[in-house]
């Protein structure tokens, strides 16, 4: 089970019972905001995660939610590798996580009311040509093919207007997107192979 925190990590338990208990969450590797993620089960015995991996720095900025990254682990959820981008706004396939401490931009905190809102730092105030965000992943695992949905949103200047305005909008103001990748893709293109290097987990006990 692969959770999400404000933490700028993914969490994750592990269930020996099918689903009956849980052990204690442990951080992952993963670099993320606070959107959530999936995690399936592949036809080989691995795992596949579909997750918005940001740093504590873009979260800061702004950019929440831009980058939908897809990583397999071999061993269980020890270890994840073969990073891929399913659709991004930022460079970058791997972002290498952070220390694990509250991370949401400080205007986001609730505050007293008589208190004055938060700043952002002007560090963190840039210009930006476009804005994205694409979230909430839905995969399923279909023999050799993995399909996945997720919401979507475009921002980009408005030729007329000094602001940012969302585009290509339908009614209702959610969009959607469905893409199929072939399994090999989630490998950097090659065929899936287990790695002799890597033990498998050892699950925490459970609580």
């Amino acid at each position: 089970m692969m959770m999400r925190t404000a933490m700028g990590r993914l969490y994750q338990a592990w269930s020996n019972d099918n689903g009956e208990t849980w052990t204690c969450p442990q951080p992952t590797s993963l670099a993320s905001s606070t959107a959530p993620a999936q995690v399936r089960s592949l036809p080989n015995g691995h795992l596949l995660v579909v997750w918005n991996q940001e740093s504590e720095e873009e979260v800061k900025r702004g950019f929440n939610r831009t980058r939908l990254s897809a990583a397999v682990s071999r061993n269980g959820g020890g270890v994840w590798e073969f990073f891929q981008n399913v659709e991004s706004l930022l460079e970058g396939t791997r972002v290498e996580p952070g220390p694990i401490r509250p991370l949401r931009p400080v205007e986001y905190y609730h505050r007293e009311p008589d208190v004055g809102a938060p700043e952002r730092e002007s560090r963190h105030v840039l210009p930006a040509q476009a804005h994205g965000r694409w979230s909430y992943p839905s995969v399923f695992v279909m023999a050799d093919r993995v399909f996945i949905a997720h919401t979507y949103s475009i921002y980009e200047d408005h030729p007329t207007q000094a602001r940012l305005v969302l585009c290509s909008r339908r009614e209702g103001g959610f969009n959607q997107k469905l893409k199929v990748f072939p399994l090999t893709w989630f490998y950097g293109g090659k065929e899936p192979a287990d790695n002799p290097f890597l033990p498998r987990v050892q699950k925490p006990a459970r609580p």
